[in-house]
């Protein structure tokens, strides 16, 4: 099992970037649409391939609808690491949606540093 997979829709120079620099921490996957990318995300987790799935998609609100169909995925979509620190309290969602279009390379490494920190919290808590 990864800890997180990066299902990548939308890709930007800054979201390459973020992701060269995670050390391999981020498995990475191409998809064409987010029907896919939540197709993937639920495929990965009904089979513990990953702890969290982060769809990096411009139609974010769609990928974690059709995400949400299958019972074993929370899939959340957000805008910046307070949300996500907010939805780790209230919920264990294991697939986060996340439009980079217009974000920074800071502020996507910021998104993939909280959902990571919330990855170690949850398994020490179970």
């Amino acid at each position: 099992m990864t800890n997180g997979l990066a299902i990548v829709v939308r890709h930007t120079a800054a979201l390459e970037q973020t992701l060269s620099v995670r050390d391999g921490s981020w498995q990475r996957e191409l998809m064409s649409c987010p029907d896919d990318a939540a197709k993937l995300a639920i495929s990965e987790i009904s089979r513990g391939g990953a702890r969290a799935i982060v769809i990096l998609a411009e139609q974010v609100h769609r990928a974690a609808c059709l995400a949400n169909r299958h019972g074993r995925v929370k899939a959340v979509a957000v805008r910046d690491a307070g949300e996500i620190k907010e939805i780790q309290k209230q919920l264990r969602a294991n697939v986060w949606c996340i439009n980079p279009e217009s974000r920074s390379f800071f502020e996507l490494k910021m998104l993939l540093q909280q959902i990571e920190n919330g990855i170690g919290n949850s398994t020490q808590r179970m």
